[in-house]
């Protein structure tokens, strides 16, 4: 894997969700990315703690849901996964 947060990651095991909080947390230290409170309307939100608390070895929550906006084109991205299942989950491009 390489590191462009641009690209979309599918998150299947453990490590792919290890190697994409590193990635992310490079870019929001970088100032690439920062984090945005931004939540999907029709959803209730919960709550979560700041994406800096999450660890990249784990433990991690049962679910997983943050979103980015990059700093220089204002894009936005979110990382979103399901670790208590194992169902996986996904880094991307979203609509804010």
């Amino acid at each position: 894997m390489h590191n462009s947060i641009s690209n979309e990651y599918h998150i299947r095991t453990p490590q792919d969700l290890s190697r994409i909080i590193h990635m992310v947390k490079e870019a929001l230290k970088g100032g690439r990315l920062v984090e945005i409170d931004y939540w999907p309307e029709r959803r209730i939100p919960f709550y979560r703690a700041s994406f800096e608390t999450i660890s990249e070895k784990g433990p991690w929550p049962d679910y997983v849901e943050y979103y980015f906006e990059d700093t220089t084109t204002k894009q936005c991205f979110r990382l979103v996964c399901e670790t208590y299942h194992g169902f996986g989950g996904k880094w991307g491009v979203y609509q804010c």
